[in-house]
């Protein structure tokens, strides 16, 4: 499911070898300046029934929906980092 960026991750996997370095180039902007767009420090939260009588509100839970472009960056980030602990 999408979350604040409206990306759903379909659209990403489908599009990569086109959106790959463009992706790159904000990717490396982002860590370069320090800065994170607005739009993925953000989250859409709905509540997600966990089980019991779906009347009662202790029975739900919070759900947040990221963005997916973050996620992917932050995927690079923590693949350098392993990468670079290990050596």
């Amino acid at each position: 499911s999408p979350g604040p960026d409206y990306m759903h991750p379909r659209i990403l996997k489908e599009t990569a070898s086109q959106i790959s370095k463009p992706l790159r180039m904000l990717f490396d902007s982002s860590l370069s300046i320090g800065v994170l767009p607005l739009a993925w420090k953000s989250a859409h939260v709905t509540a997600l029934f966990k089980r019991g009588k779906k009347h009662s509100l202790e029975n739900y839970g919070p759900v947040s929906l990221t963005s997916v472009v973050c996620k992917v960056m932050e995927h690079f980030v923590r693949e350098a980092i392993i990468k670079h602990m290990d050596s």
